[in-house]
């Protein structure tokens, strides 16, 4: 069911959106891109040791039958060539407790080079 809000989604968070999910869900896939992008690999992207270990610990979680929600978190436009765009991603089973698990906010950084979007970097900010 498309809402209005979904007219509205700026192509750079649609892409993190995806790229996000690939890299998490689709650890082999190496090109996460539209087919007029350049190729990008998303694991390349990833910097500091917190990412990384995020990564494979929600990839652990969902070996292990957890399902994960991606939602987009917003869009920050720093300047006319960088911008921002965080991804939420959620562990949507419920604890031992019956309590609600966290979620991890992804951060994507987008500069423009000769006019189009290139993904430059992808952190945790938690």
């Amino acid at each position: 069911m498309l809402t209005a809000c979904d007219f509205h989604i700026h192509p750079l968070e649609r892409k993190a959106v995806n790229v996000i999910s690939v890299l998490i869900m689709e650890p082999e896939q190496k090109d996460v891109t539209e087919p007029a992008d350049k190729p990008v690999d998303p694991e390349s992207m990833v910097q500091g040791r917190t990412a990384k270990n995020t990564i494979k610990y929600l990839r652990a979680r969902r070996k292990q039958g957890l399902d994960l929600g991606f939602k987009l978190g917003s869009r920050t436009v720093l300047d006319e060539s960088r911008q921002v765009v965080t991804v939420v991603v959620d562990e949507s089973g419920k604890g031992v407790l019956g309590v609600q698990k966290a979620a991890y906010l992804f951060s994507l950084l987008f500069n423009k080079n000769n006019g189009e979007w290139q993904l430059t970097r992808i952190r945790v900010e938690r």
